[in-house]
């Protein structure tokens, strides 16, 4: 007697953890997508560098805009017609130097350049002459070792990779 109600007893024991599993199995299936959304969601951002160059660019922009501002007072440009100072501002490279981590020989080195807005502008150079990384440059998908790169802040800066 005593042995089949031990019997008894741990087939009822069984019968609950195997309620118990199911419960997990179901609870499982239930997370498992979440885990590709925590995996992205734990992944570093760039976000504090990001914010520091865009208060940079709000910054100069707000300089250049004063700077024009002086120059039409200065000019007195009547018969000229209405152009916002903003699109006024260029885009301008002041002494950029870039240097890969990890290297010590410069890609770009000391690069001056201003292109007003509007204008169209090629690129040209032969292999691994940078063309990439000034692009890379301007999309503020990486950041110069040493120097300046201004865009202003009222224009939409968008780098889409060719991979």
């Amino acid at each position: 007697g005593v042995f089949l109600a031990t019997m008894n007893i741990l087939v009822e024991l069984s019968l609950s953890f195997a309620s118990v599993y199911e419960l997990a199995i179901q609870m499982v299936n239930v997370v498992k997508p979440l885990r590709g959304f925590v995996y992205y969601f734990s992944l570093a951002t760039d976000m504090s560098s990001l914010k520091n160059v865009y208060r940079e660019r709000r910054r100069m922009t707000a300089d250049e805009e004063q700077t024009l501002q002086q120059a039409r007072t200065d000019s007195e440009n009547s018969g000229l017609p209405f152009v916002p100072i903003v699109d006024d501002i260029p885009m301008k490279l002041i002494n950029v130097s870039y240097v890969y981590p990890h290297s010590s020989t410069f890609q770009f080195r000391d690069v001056n350049l201003e292109v007003p807005q509007g204008n169209l502008v090629a690129v040209v150079g032969g292999i691994g002459a940078g063309k990439k990384l000034l692009l890379r440059l301007l999309g503020h998908r990486v950041f110069p070792s040493n120097g300046c790169l201004f865009v202003s802040s009222h224009l939409r800066i968008l780098f889409v990779p060719n991979q």
